[in-house]
């Protein structure tokens, strides 16, 4: 009986084993395919890139929303990037991308010649009047939960 009992035993041990093995298998092969749908995703985004830089003016028609959401986004990012400029009190030399005050006339950096200080005319600043006077410079009021349109803006 002890011999039957300690057969059984190295039996259910044996088959403990080949399971562990196996899902350490399992597991190995699976993270191979989690890399190569990785590499297939990355595939994918640089044939879009590459066909935006490409064809970004002149796209077929199945494209041109996504084409034109692209854009949109790219819209809103410079314009985004302008109000954080504008919040930190500076603007960017054209010339060598340097950061500068708003009220500089030239570049510290370069020397090139900068546009004229933004902000100082009280027409450039929009107030919001449904959040009560945040300043705006884009489509919407960036205020948190506002969003009001621009058009509905007034002029300080």
């Amino acid at each position: 009986m002890t011999v039957f009992k300690n057969k059984k035993m190295s039996q259910t041990g044996q088959q403990t084993v080949q399971n562990t093995k196996d899902f350490t298998e399992v597991t190995r092969l699976n993270e191979q395919i989690d890399e190569i749908q990785k590499s297939i995703e990355s595939d994918y985004l640089q044939i879009g890139k590459l066909y935006y830089e490409i064809h970004g003016n002149d796209a077929e028609d199945s494209f041109k929303n996504l084409i034109n959401e692209i854009q949109m986004g790219f819209q809103n990012i410079t314009q985004i990037n302008e109000q954080i400029q504008w919040i930190r009190g500076i603007k960017i030399c054209p010339n060598c991308g340097a950061e500068c005050l708003l009220d500089s006339l030239f570049c510290s950096m370069c020397g090139s010649k900068l546009s004229e200080p933004a902000g100082n005319t009280e027409t450039d600043t929009k107030m919001c009047p449904k959040c009560g006077g945040h300043p705006c410079r884009m489509e919407h009021c960036s205020a948190l939960f506002c969003g009001t349109r621009v058009e509905k803006m007034i002029r300080r």
